[in-house]
């Protein structure tokens, strides 16, 4: 009687030891058939992806920033003793401060005016954007991708050798302008002094994604196959693609800058762009435009106009994207915010009429931020009826 009960007790203790020591030694085979060369480094925290941002990507994007870098960066922690370092910090807060004052009003607006297109759309398409970041992604804070196009070359990534007051002051005059105006001058990407200048629109990006509370985890050259694939590239090739997201979430995103003229004979002789669009149509895209020179009034930009029309879900812009006798209320619905006024002087030839109607007869919607060349901003929200 008393071997049985031992034994029993013996079968009671080592068989769930086994059976634990099976399960785990399952699963540990099961990660290693799921675990390879080919997959991205990921830790898993509390069941979601850790990324991994570039050190030297964001420090040196931090440094022109005016934020402090991390300590593995010693260089450039060294440079952050200087007084002149110091003096730049403070400027930076204070242009930075400028924007902070609209960031909120952004936010709120996306989130109750824009709910349903940020929930239907994945793909935010920006033409004529210059290296602005902020507004797109204030506006569509949860875009997989963002295709930005613009005049603008590409340049290098930041990379910070001997900093100068010509150097912080560079970078300040770069973007006081979208801080403060909602718009880029891109004559203050460039300096007299020879040593201190920006390459191009990605150095810009990389600032405004670090101040913003963004990581960036990489930046590559890519190119952009006439099917509308996009591969490895070289800077030659006019693309970029950025990496990166928002501090405390796993959502990776993907910026791509496309350096083009949009112009009709440059748009339909590059079918990399079109095909791209149409690949993602099924993502649904919304197209942002603002500040865009009225470039799509005249008919040396109307195929870019016709293909935003035939192949996005939404358009949000203001008076100097499409014109509004394009908007075809058979198509379209619409909402109208702010108040429409004639352009500035620069563009008084583009009054519009029918928009100013419009405007008489809706009911338009409040829209208390500056967005776009007029101080009395206006907005159009537009989506494609199903």
């Amino acid at each position: 009687m008393k071997i049985k009960r031992y034994k029993k007790r013996v079968e009671r203790t080592i068989l769930p030891i086994l059976f634990f020591t099976l399960c785990l030694l399952t699963s540990c085979m099961q990660k290693g058939k799921n675990t390879g060369n080919s997959m991205p480094t990921k830790d898993m925290v509390k069941g979601s992806i850790r990324l991994h941002p570039d050190t030297s990507l964001n420090d040196e994007a931090k440094f022109v920033a005016g934020i402090s870098v991390s300590n593995k960066s010693k260089e450039l922690k060294r440079f952050t003793h200087s007084p002149f370092w110091r003096e730049h910090q403070q400027n930076m807060n204070r242009i930075w401060n400028l924007y902070q004052q609209t960031s909120p009003k952004l936010t709120s607006f996306a989130q109750n005016e824009l709910e349903d297109i940020n929930q239907e759309c994945g793909f935010a398409f920006y033409p004529f954007s210059g290296p602005d970041f902020l507004f797109v992604n204030a506006l569509f804070p949860k875009m997989r991708t963002y295709l930005l196009v613009g005049l603008e070359k590409l340049g290098e990534p930041i990379k910070i050798k001997n900093p100068s007051t010509d150097t912080y002051k560079l970078y300040e005059n770069a973007v006081s302008g979208i801080f403060n105006l909602s718009f880029f001058s891109t004559e203050d990407m460039h300096s007299k002094n020879s040593n201190d200048t920006i390459s191009g629109v990605i150095p810009i990006i990389q600032l405004l994604m670090v101040r913003s509370g963004k990581n960036i985890v990489s930046i590559k050259y890519k190119k952009l196959t006439a099917t509308g694939v996009i591969v490895e590239g070289s800077k030659q090739d006019n693309l970029v693609e950025i990496k990166f997201y928002k501090q405390g979430s796993s959502l990776l995103q993907t910026l791509y800058y496309l350096s083009r003229n949009l112009e009709n004979k440059s748009f339909q002789s590059h079918s990399g762009l079109r095909n791209l669009l149409k690949r993602n149509q099924s993502h649904q895209i919304v197209c942002f435009t603002k500040s865009a020179s009225y470039l799509m009034h005249n008919d040396t930009f109307s195929n870019i106009r016709s293909f935003i029309l035939n192949t996005s879900n939404a358009i949000v812009q203001d008076d100097s994207g499409i014109p509004w006798s394009y908007i075809s209320p058979l198509s379209w619905n619409f909402t109208l915010y702010g108040d429409y006024h004639s352009p500035i002087r620069e563009y008084a030839d583009y009054e519009q009429d029918d928009l100013e109607e419009a405007y008489q007869k809706a009911d338009s919607r409040i829209l208390n931020f500056r967005i776009g060349f007029n101080r009395q901003s206006n907005l159009q929200v537009i989506v494609h009826k199903k």
